[in-house]
């Protein structure tokens, strides 16, 4: 459309054109007459009387006009210009200039769309990208805490199994001590038994006699009144008394304390270091074994 205004001018209309045509053969004609009539001028021959050549001055002239006749604009030139509406009186050539603009406006729609796609495809990618290095690095770290949480198990699981090794040892050893102490237990409640029984037999074959003179013969005779005195105040004083193995010296606790050198198990731990004397001979202590109850 800019080319077409711009050239515009230059378009005729086709009566212009047969006006320019007709105007173009009466110049043909007249140029034609002029010419023959030249042509008889100077060719006269048979007796015939010539014509009289022109002047330079008249063919000076004649030449003058027949260029201000060429130079003249043609018939309707002038109307086509002046007229402002001739450039746009294109016979169909707007209907196809839309058209051609319609055509490139979506060509230039369906570039930009491509484009646009292109763009979201490379957004999403490079999303895509991101979100997996992430989770793979997320995962890597989870793989981490993961592996040394069963390395941290592993050692957990070794400290659990040597202690458990360790406390069935001690158990066998505990098992073993239980085992000796009962067997020492046993000794010594058959000791007691027999000397018990010394005593008795001594006192009924000898009756009321002197004192011993040292804590080993007080043990042979061990005074039975004396102890069933003893053993009758801690029964009525305790509760925990039973016969034998009751503190002698505070009737609660249990008597675990074996007296040397008369070998009476009649105290308790409570009351061993406070004690001097045998409660039940009252034969100087010399030292002290602590047995262990059963």
């Amino acid at each position: 459309m800019a080319v077409q205004a711009q050239f515009g001018g230059l378009l005729l209309p086709p009566y212009a054109v047969e006006d320019q045509m007709r105007a173009l053969k009466d110049y043909g004609v007249l140029l034609s007459a002029a010419q023959s009539e030249l042509t008889c001028n100077v060719v006269g021959g048979g007796g015939a009387a010539a014509m009289p050549l022109p002047s330079r001055k008249r063919r000076r002239r004649e030449d003058e006009h027949r260029h201000y006749n060429v130079n003249l604009p043609l018939p309707g030139m002038g109307s086509l210009a002046a007229d402002p509406t001739a450039a746009a009186s294109t016979s169909g050539r707007a209907p196809a200039d839309a058209q051609v603009d319609a055509l490139v406006r979506a060509e230039c729609e369906q570039l930009r769309a491509g484009l646009e796609a292109a763009r979201a495809r490379q957004r999403r990618a490079l999303l895509t990208r991101a979100a997996a290095s992430v989770l793979a690095r997320r995962a890597r770290e989870a793989e981490a805490r993961l592996e040394a949480a069963r390395r941290r198990a592993a050692e957990l699981d070794e400290r659990v199994r040597l202690a458990a090794a360790e406390a069935q040892a001690w158990c066998g050893v505990a098992r073993a001590n239980e085992a000796v102490a009962a067997g020492m237990r046993a000794t010594l409640d058959a000791l007691l038994l027999r000397s018990s029984a010394v005593a008795a037999a001594a006192a009924g074959r000898e009756g009321d006699s002197s004192e011993p003179e040292d804590a080993q013969s007080r043990c042979s005779c061990c005074y039975v009144e004396d102890v069933e005195a003893t053993g009758t105040a801690a029964a009525t004083a305790s509760p925990l008394w039973n016969g034998r193995w009751a503190c002698r010296a505070c009737g609660e606790g249990e008597a675990s304390v074996l007296l040397l050198p008369c070998r009476h198990m009649c105290l308790c731990k409570a009351c061993e270091p406070r004690t001097d004397a045998c409660p039940v001979c009252s034969g100087a202590k010399n030292a002290s074994i602590h047995i262990a109850p059963s």
